[in-house]
């Protein structure tokens, strides 16, 4: 059988790694023991991998790094360049990226659940109740105007280094009935801060201020 002609149709089809996979299978002994649905699978993986490589390539080449070689694997820790192990770990997860992702959507979200209850704008805020939030919660609600600002029993460095003296909560997640209540320091694990308002508790990260559940909470 001639081969040559069938590669030269796939080049003409610009799939040219899978030519060159074509033509070298012949002279693979292991290759040739093999069904044709094996033999198939190969040349498309062959395809499939140079693609990916070539468009590997070409983001190097368009992001114009310093060093295109570089990676976290051959990352330099040493002791002058300051560098953070965990924070690095952290940031090569991708977990901004999601985080991100859910930011984005939850201001989306509020912003279209906003305009279904937007204020009627001849009636003072102080009159005004909106039809999806439960009881008589009005506009204050809305304007952030139920936002705590708590006062820590005892002062800790702040994830991001500096002194946190104080808690802003927003009022969707602020605790029932928190009246002056401090906020009581829990624990500081791996730059995350742990506290305790009343009945709720909370984690402080690079991430923000988040509520923890139950769940959160036995796992500690």
């Amino acid at each position: 059988m001639l081969i040559h002609p069938t590669a030269d149709r796939l080049r003409l089809l610009s799939l040219r790694a899978m030519a060159e996979a074509y033509l070298a299978q012949p002279h693979d002994q292991a290759t040739l023991t093999l069904d044709f649905d094996a033999r198939l699978a190969l040349l498309v993986d062959a395809e499939v991998l140079a693609r990916e490589n070539r468009k590997l390539a070409r983001y190097l080449k368009e992001a114009k790094l310093r060093i295109a070689q570089a990676s976290l694997e051959n990352l330099d820790y040493a002791s002058r360049r300051e560098l953070d192990r965990a924070l690095i770990r952290q940031l090569a997860t991708g977990r901004w990226v999601s985080h991100a992702n859910k930011v984005e959507g939850a201001v989306l979200s509020k912003e279209l659940a906003a305009h279904f209850a937007a204020a009627v704008y001849d009636q003072s805020f102080g009159e005004t109740t909106f039809h999806d939030l439960p009881g008589d919660s009005r506009a204050r609600t809305r304007l952030g105007l139920d936002t705590l600002r708590i006062s820590l029993t005892t002062p800790t460095q702040s994830p991001f280094g500096v002194t946190l003296n104080e808690l802003v909560i927003p009022g969707h997640m602020a605790p029932k009935n928190a009246g002056d209540l401090p906020a009581e320091l829990l624990c500081v694990e791996q730059g995350t801060v742990y506290l305790r308002v009343g009945d709720r508790e909370y984690s402080y990260s690079r991430f923000g201020l988040e509520g923890r559940d139950a769940g959160d909470q036995s796992a500690r």
